[in-house]
C-alpha cells in the first residue's frame, strides 16, 4: 500500500500549521515555500480540509489558516479521510456490511481484509497532530 501525494502533502501542511500555530494564521504562501508544495495544489487540499472542519481560514492582511480543532483532537486518520476518503484495500470491505462482496458467504479472505482495514484505521486514528509534533521536537526534526 502506498500513501498518495495528497495524503503526504496534506499531513506536511497541517504539521507546518501546528508548528507555527502560536504565531497566528499561517499563509498559504508561507506553507508553500517552506514545504515546497505549489500554492495551487495546497489550495485544493485546504478546501477539502476546510470542508472537514480540520482547518479554518482567516481573511485579511494577516490572514491565513488555523487548525479547526486542537492539535490533540485531529488524528492522522482524519486528515487522510478528508483528502483521500476511506482507506479501502479491497472492494468487499468498502462498507461494514460487505454488500459489495458477491462472495461474502464463501470467501475465506474476507475476515482478513476486514481486520487489516480495522488495524490500519485504528493506528491512523491513534496518532494525532500533537503526537507527531511532539515527536518532531523530541528528535529535533525541522519541518
Amino acid at each position: 500500500m502506498k500513501m498518495s501525494t495528497r495524503c503526504r502533502y496534506a499531513l506536511r501542511a497541517m504539521m507546518e500549521i501546528v508548528q507555527c500555530d502560536k504565531d497566528g494564521p499561517v499563509s498559504l504562501k508561507n506553507i508553500s515555500k517552506t514545504q515546497d508544495i505549489s500554492k495551487k495544489y495546497l489550495g485544493k487540499l485546504f478546501n477539502e480540509l476546510k470542508k472537514s472542519r480540520l482547518l479554518i481560514s482567516v481573511r485579511g492582511p494577516k490572514g491565513g489558516y488555523l487548525l479547526g480543532k486542537k492539535a490533540e483532537k485531529i488524528t492522522i486518520g482524519d486528515i487522510i479521510l478528508a483528502v483521500e476518503g476511506p482507506i479501502i484495500q479491497v472492494p468487499c470491505v468498502e462498507n461494514s456490511t460487505g454488500r459489495n462482496c458477491t462472495r461474502l458467504e464463501k470467501c475465506v479472505c474476507h475476515l482478513f481484509w476486514e481486520n487489516l482495514k480495522k488495524y490500519i484505521t485504528d493506528f491512523l486514528d491513534s496518532e494525532t497532530l500533537l503526537d507527531l509534533h511532539n515527536k518532531t521536537r523530541e528528535h529535533n526534526i525541522a519541518s
